[in-house]
């Protein structure tokens, strides 16, 4: 069995952002990517590959944040605008 690399889960992750149906599956593959790393400043990790994937996995969060923010935005104007057929709750995980 071949082992994914951190590059391969990373983009896993991402096929997985903007979508309310893998939001589960997303934060916790986003868990396993966040001990990944934190296993990389034990195992003596380079710095540069660790500045690397620590930052890639924050630019995906960022992207999964971001779209989170405009869902609760659009829902909220749905709200507002007497439009929306049902109040949804959202809640955000990563800060």
């Amino acid at each position: 069995m071949q082992t994914q690399t951190f590059e391969g889960k990373l983009e896993t992750l991402l096929l997985l952002a903007k979508d309310w149906r893998t939001s589960e599956i997303f934060k916790a593959e986003a868990k396993k990517l966040i001990d990944e790393i934190m296993d990389m400043i034990t195992s003596g990790t380079d710095l540069l590959t660790f500045a690397r994937c620590l930052g890639a996995l924050q630019g995906v969060i960022e992207i999964q944040d971001r779209w989170l923010h405009e869902q609760s935005y659009q829902a909220q104007q749905e709200i507002d605008s007497g439009e929306a057929g049902r109040v949804t709750t959202i809640t955000f995980y990563f800060h």
